[in-house]
């Protein structure tokens, strides 16, 4: 498979409706595959003792020669792209296909959630990975999503199209509770991570839902082990009118009032 067919790009911008794309900004998302972000991916998680991605890269582990981090997973990055191409290039088009699938009612719910909140404006791109973990950064509008389907017997599997409206569902949100609601961003390694806490407990609610079958399936999707506590509290309320300016007000400003 030659370079060009490795690293393609996708318009998903597809409006039925002119004159209400002109009315209602929505993400003009591009998916991709590149290797050399790929590297990059590899290389953080290992250099801070992530080996989920691939157990082949356990030897890594402790670790603390950056450079031989970094040579070692460029290696395996390359040897991988070479041997996997045609699985790669599957995958990718597997997600593309997906995504376009659903992108329509995804907005739409995502509009009714946030009650009609813009989204906010940028180049929005998702990177194909054939790692297990899926980084994300807010402020360049940048996630990976995975290549392959990791399937569980009791919870919803984690494919590229359930990834990539998780990913999309964290932009609104830090921008909705940021700029609504004046809420300073946390993220899971601060002291203080109420706030990335009750992201990852929303996405769990929504993806909960009934109206996020079409996007992930029926099978539950588990709230991450460190949020637990704060998501049976965040669900109790969320059963009850799914308004989440409500959980705003309960779990994070009240905190703040306190």
């Amino acid at each position: 498979m030659t370079k060009k067919a490795l690293i393609i790009y996708l318009n998903m911008e597809k409006p039925d409706n002119k004159q209400e794309q002109k009315e209602r900004y929505r993400p003009k998302l591009e998916l991709a595959v590149d290797k050399e972000y790929d590297k990059r991916v590899g290389v953080g998680f290992l250099s801070e003792g992530e080996t989920s991605p691939h157990p082949d890269l356990a030897r890594l582990l402790g670790e603390t020669d950056r450079d031989k981090i970094r040579r070692e997973v460029f290696a395996y990055v390359e040897k991988a792209y070479e041997a996997d191409s045609d699985k790669i290039e599957r995958g990718f088009r597997e997600a593309v296909d997906g995504w376009a699938g659903v992108e329509d009612y995804f907005y739409e719910k995502a509009d009714e959630i946030f009650k009609g909140y813009p989204w906010p404006k940028g180049d929005y791109t998702g990177y194909g990975s054939i790692w297990n973990i899926y980084p994300r950064e807010i402020e360049e509008k940048e996630f990976t999503f995975p290549l392959e389907t990791r399937a569980f017997p009791k919870w919803a599997p984690i494919d590229a199209k359930s990834t990539i409206a998780h990913e999309m569902l964290h932009f609104i949100t830090y921008d909705y509770l940021e700029k609504k609601h004046g809420l300073t961003p946390s993220e899971c390694y601060d002291e203080d991570n109420i706030f990335w806490q009750f992201t990852e407990n929303l996405n769990c609610l929504i993806e909960n839902d009934r109206m996020w079958e079409p996007l992930k399936g029926k099978l539950p999707v588990p709230p991450k082990e460190e949020c637990r506590e704060l998501y049976g509290r965040m669900k109790e309320v969320w059963d009850k009118n799914r308004d989440i300016d409500d959980l705003v007000e309960i779990f994070l400003k009240k905190k703040d009032e306190q």
